[in-house]
C-alpha cells in the first residue's frame, strides 16, 4: 500500500519534495520523527498551547498572511476553530506515521492553492493592489517559523528547560515540517542561530498591524466569553516587544508580574499532572499505535525510570 493514495493515485501523484523524503524515512509507522525525537518531547506538552493565542496572532501579524486569512476562510465566525486546525496539522505531522503527515501535507497544499488574491489596503512596506498567494514560499517560512518559535518559547516558559543541543535538535528535526508544509528545503535557515536572525528580521522589516489584522485579533480573544482579558495578558507576554506595540496590547510592570507568576504556577503543575491532563491527545494515540508501554494515569512520564520513558 502506498504511503499516501488519492483518487487512485499513488506515490507518483505525490509533490517531488514529498516523495524523496518518504524515501529517506526509517520506520514510515513512527512516522517522520518518532519517539526519541526532541519534537516528541516538547509538542507532546498542552502547556505550550498557552502560546497558541500568540503564535497565531504573529502569523497575521504579516499583512499577507492577514490577507489570507480574512479573505478566504470564516474567521469572523470560528476564529478559535480557524487557528485549530492549524495547530491540529501540527500533531498530524508530529505525531502521525508517515501516511498521516503527509495527508496532511498534501490537504495544506490544496487549501492553499486556493488562497491568492489583492492586498486591499496599504500595510507596513505593502501597498495595496500587491498580489499575495498562500503557497508563496516566503509566507510558508513566516507561518513555520511563528510556530516553532513560540513552541521552544512556550516549553521553556510553561514547562521546563531544553539545553541549547536540544533546542538546535528540536530546530533541525522541524525542519521536516517546514518541507511537509512546502517550504523549499534551501530556504529554511541552516542553524538555529540563522532562524532566530532570519526571524528578528522579519519583525523588523515586514511585520505590520493592519485593519485585518486588528479585526482577526478581536475575533480571537472575543470568541472566549469571559476569558478574553487574560488571554490576551497571555498572548501579549509571549510576543516579542516589537509585535505586542503594533497590536497595541498594554504592558506593565504589573502585567509582567503576573504573566511570570502564572508560568511561575505552570512550571510547578505541570510535572504533576496525570498524563492524560498534561499530554497532547494525538501523542498519547500513536504511544498506544506504536504498543508502547502503557504508563500509569497518576504519574508523568517525566517521573518514570528511563526504562518505561517512551523517547
Amino acid at each position: 500500500m502506498s504511503v499516501y493514495s488519492s483518487g487512485g493515485g499513488g506515490l507518483e501523484s505525490l509533490p517531488s519534495d514529498i516523495e524523496k523524503m518518504l524515501e529517506n524515512i526509517d520506520d514510515p509507522e513512527t512516522g517522520f520523527f518518532g519517539p526519541g525525537s526532541v519534537s516528541w518531547r516538547v509538542n507532546r506538552e498542552n502547556a505550550i498551547l498557552v502560546a497558541g493565542a500568540s503564535a497565531a496572532l504573529l502569523q497575521v501579524a504579516h499583512p499577507k498572511v492577514a490577507a489570507g486569512v480574512s479573505e478566504h476562510s470564516s474567521f469572523e465566525d470560528d476564529a478559535v476553530g480557524r487557528f485549530q486546525r492549524t495547530f491540529d496539522i501540527v500533531d498530524d505531522v508530529s505525531f502521525g506515521a508517515a501516511e498521516d503527515a503527509v495527508a496532511a501535507s498534501v490537504r495544506v497544499r490544496d487549501i492553499h492553492d486556493d488562497v491568492h488574491g489583492e492586498l486591499t489596503e496599504d500595510v507596513g512596506p505593502y501597498e495595496a493592489g500587491e498580489s499575495y498567494s498562500a503557497n508563496d514560499p516566503e509566507l510558508l517560512l513566516w507561518v513555520y517559523a511563528t510556530l516553532i518559535e513560540q513552541a521552544l518559547q512556550g516549553y521553556r516558559t510553561f514547562v521546563g528547560t531544553l539545553t541549547r543541543g536540544e533546542r538546535e535538535r528540536y530546530y533541525r528535526e522541524s525542519e521536516e515540517f517546514a518541507v511537509l508544509m512546502g517550504v523549499p528545503r534551501e530556504m529554511v535557515p541552516d542553524s538555529l542561530d540563522e532562524f532566530y536572525s532570519y526571524y528578528r528580521g522579519v519583525i523588523e522589516t515586514e511585520v505590520a498591524v493592519g485593519s485585518k489584522a486588528e479585526r482577526i485579533r478581536d475575533a480571537l480573544l472575543g470568541q472566549w466569553t469571559g476569558l478574553k482579558a487574560p488571554l490576551e495578558l497571555l498572548a501579549a507576554g509571549a510576543m516579542p516587544a516589537d509585535v505586542r506595540r503594533k497590536y497595541g496590547f498594554k504592558w506593565s510592570a504589573g502585567r509582567r508580574t503576573a504573566y511570570r507568576r502564572f508560568a511561575s504556577l505552570t512550571r510547578a503543575t505541570v510535572p504533576r499532572l496525570p498524563y492524560r491532563a498534561r499530554f497532547n491527545d494525538r501523542y498519547l494515540e500513536s504511544l498506544r499505535r506504536l504498543d508502547l508501554e502503557p504508563v500509569d494515569a497518576s504519574e508523568s512520564l517525566l517521573s518514570l525510570p528511563p526504562s518505561r520513558t517512551p523517547w
